[in-house]
């Protein structure tokens, strides 16, 4: 992907917190497949089980950095990275539009 993010304080706070490394932020920002819309016009960004298994099959990205990168959700709005969470199924089912 082209396009540069910024990150909100927000955000670059919540990656501190949760142990997230910048670089596997900038990973999942180029190989992400699902752009979701989300509540507010935000758009959830992530890999999906499909993408992921093509990618570990190709062997273009270590297992370990793919592993890392499939359960990150970024949430952004207008270019802004505003946080940065691990996914959960409950955050799949209820924060869709």
């Amino acid at each position: 992907m082209n396009q540069s993010f910024y990150f909100s304080k927000h955000a670059i706070v919540r990656t501190q917190q949760r142990g997230i490394k910048k670089m596997y932020v900038d990973l999942l920002l180029e190989i992400a497949d699902c752009w979701d819309y989300a509540k507010g016009g935000a758009e959830h960004v992530y890999l999906s089980k499909n993408e992921f298994r093509r990618l570990k099959e190709l062997k273009l990205i270590s297992t370990k950095h793919l592993t890392k990168v499939q359960r990150l959700c970024l949430v952004i709005i207008d270019g802004t990275v505003i946080t940065i969470m691990h996914q959960t199924a409950k955050f799949r089912r209820y924060n869709r539009v």
